[in-house]
């Protein structure tokens, strides 16, 4: 046998469904949602993009890779009749009956959403009436979910959710508290136990206590940092001049908020001293109504800019008007410089007069010397520039920051908050996160581990948005992956493997250290070709063969056997994890030593146990004598 550190295809058998039924779906109550494993299903997202059945192909792929929850985030439009809000098309609702119907089979939970419900929307075009002010829109509304919960009465909790609607607003709780009052009492008229969950306010990201005497439980969202999530996402205006997203990364805030804004206002503070003339560049993006850019060294000031945008020609590169708001937040995409004068012990950028403006990047140029550029990598709203950058031009590297983006960032402000809403007694999911396919690859898989770490830490159950898209692991379009093709799917295997680590069906090398090695062993016992059990075998033959912790390795090694059911024929047997993730096994013979062949014999699946296969290959009586090995391959560490 051998242990190869190499790269090859991966065998498309790795993706055969497991040989046993689904597993039960946990119970779930308003009071503890489970930590449910799943993806956005879009088939009806929208009335003019994705709109058609549900496929139970998907439901099939789901469950057979261990996840157990889809969320249906749905346009409301698409199963109405004739464009009539009141009026319900059977034909569609069936669909939809259909994809419920699927979830029982197949061990899935299902979850549906009203993404554009009468009177609210995240999306273009806006809803003619407010689902938060006008008592016919809320009316309508009411009457949806009613329908639904009459059709669906009596399917169990740990089967079926409603998720009312889709990121509601920076409203305030009171307000909120009044529409889900309404939407769940029309349900509860219908099925009084229905489980019921509502996103959290300011587009799901803030927790929101005031919802605890309805009894539901709450939803948030997994989208931070914003300028690594949707970074050159085409709904997102100006994201293609952001900067290109790193992880870990800077949490320089891409806004300078104005008195306007004053509870998000703070500067960007850059910490000196600055031995020579430097000049500073910003990069400024949007101009929402007006801002004054002030940038000050020390007390001297350096510039008062005025920006204004507004219709017509101007220094813009793209008027941009917003009629919710009825203003202009002109896209500017151009620099702006100054010259720090030698000596100033710091610089400050403010916002000094108006709403808010946004810039990519800060760069800093001394005398005589190249421009080191601080990336704005953080681009969520509402964040207080908090970030100190420090200014070592002489120095390796030359800025250094007080803090950065990481899973502990992460943790401490999209998670504990809602940690603390659970502590309260409300159940918590995650009901969408991931990130837009332009970011780069490497980037995305390294912020989704440690999303993943978080949500496991935390016990929260999650659904990736989406399966198949730009956020998903299939049909990204993706221009920095290799894809398998899998049923027709372009999959990014990477990605897939990643989210299936999460669910208990694979489990990463690395992964597999922590549950198996005894702890304090030493990092060089730790390695794929070390032996830290001292038995002659490697850790990574233990990982990919399934190697029971505690039993002799020999007796899990491949053997060969005769077959009683055909004459003179003979057979390796071997067993092959099913949690080790992008390891190849290859089967090779030999008659003289000289040369190692892969054989010609198909692989057969005898039995799957619980975390492995085991596989054979006949060989004929026949043949001549020859020798065997089977060689694993582990993939790129």
């Amino acid at each position: 046998m051998s242990l190869r550190l190499a790269l090859f295809l991966f065998a498309a058998a790795v993706f055969l469904p497991p040989g046993r039924g689904a597993a039960p779906l946990p119970a779930a109550a308003w009071t503890n949602l489970p930590a449910w494993r799943g993806f956005n299903l879009l088939n009806k997202f929208m009335l003019t993009g994705p709109n058609g059945p549900f496929r139970e192909a998907d439901f099939q792929f789901l469950s057979a890779h261990g996840f157990n929850f889809v969320r249906l985030p749905m346009d409301y439009r698409t199963y109405i009749a004739g464009g009539d809000w009141e009026q319900f098309a059977e034909a569609r609702l069936a669909e939809i009956d259909q994809a419920v119907a699927w979830g029982g089979q197949y061990g899935v939970h299902v979850c549906l959403n009203l993404h554009r419900i009468p009177g609210w929307t995240v999306a273009t075009p806006a809803e003619a009436k407010s689902l938060w002010t006008d008592p016919e829109a809320q009316r309508v509304a009411a009457r949806h979910w009613g329908m639904f919960a009459k059709r669906y009465r009596g399917i169990p909790n740990e089967r079926l959710s409603f998720n009312l609607l889709n990121e509601p607003p920076d409203l305030t709780p009171a307000a909120y508290s009044n529409v889900v009052a309404k939407l769940a009492a029309a349900i509860r008229a219908e099925d009084p136990l229905r489980l019921i969950v509502c996103d959290g306010l300011n587009y799901a990201a803030v927790p929101v206590p005031a919802l605890i005497p309805l009894q539901v439980a709450q939803a948030t969202r997994g989208y931070t940092p914003f300028g690594l999530t949707h970074y050159r996402a085409s709904w997102v205006n100006g994201s293609d001049g952001w900067p290109v997203p790193s992880w870990p990364g800077s949490l320089v805030n891409g806004y300078l908020y104005g008195p306007v804004k004053s509870e998000f206002r703070a500067p960007l503070r850059i910490e000196g001293p600055f031995p020579t003339d430097t000049t500073l560049r910003i990069r400024v993006l949007q101009v929402s109504a007006r801002s004054r850019l002030t940038i000050r060294a020390g007390t001297t000031t350096l510039t008062n800019r005025l920006f204004v945008p507004g219709p017509g020609a101007g220094e813009w590169k793209q008027v941009i008007f917003v009629p919710e708001w009825n203003t202009y937040q002109n896209l500017y995409d151009r620099d702006y410089t100054v010259t720090i004068p030698a000596g100033s012990p710091r610089v400050t950028l403010d916002n000094t007069d108006g709403d808010w403006m946004t810039f990519s990047e800060v760069g800093l140029t001394p005398a005589g010397g190249a421009e080191t550029v601080i990336p704005a990598g953080n681009r969520d709203w509402g964040i207080k520039q908090s970030v100190t950058v420090n200014w070592r031009p002489h120095a390796s590297p030359s800025v250094v920051y007080s803090a950065a983006q990481d899973a502990t960032w992460l943790w401490r402000n999209t998670i504990q908050p809602w940690l603390d809403l659970r502590a309260r007694g409300v159940g918590v999911m995650v009901g969408e996160w991931g990130s837009h396919s332009a970011t780069p690859h490497a980037v995305t898989l390294a912020w989704m581990r440690d999303m993943l770490n978080n949500f496991e830490n935390a016990g929260l159950g999650w659904a990736l948005w989406n399966l198949e898209g730009s956020f998903g692991p299939v049909n990204s379009g993706r221009s920095d992956v290799s894809f398998e093709v899998y049923q027709g799917r372009r999959v990014d295997r990477a990605m897939f493997d990643l989210l299936r680590e999460y669910t208990g069906q694979r489990e990463s090398y690395r992964r597999w250290q922590e549950r198996v090695l005894p702890p304090g062993t030493p990092e060089a016992l730790r390695q794929p070709d070390a032996d830290a059990f001292g038995d002659g075998y490697a850790n990574y033959l233990r990982y990919a063969f399934a190697f029971s912790h505690g039993v002799t390795a020999r007796s899990h090694l491949p053997e060969l056997a005769s077959e009683v059911a055909g004459e003179g024929a003979w057979a390796l047997r071997f067993r092959q994890s099913r949690r080790a993730t992008g390891t190849q096994f290859r089967i090779l013979s030999t008659t003289n030593f000289s040369g190692w062949l892969e054989v010609a014999e198909p692989v057969e699946i005898l039995d799957r146990a619980e975390d492995y296969d085991t596989r054979r290959v006949r060989f004929s009586g026949t043949d001549a004598a020859r020798f065997l090995k089977v060689e694993v391959v582990p993939p790129p560490m």
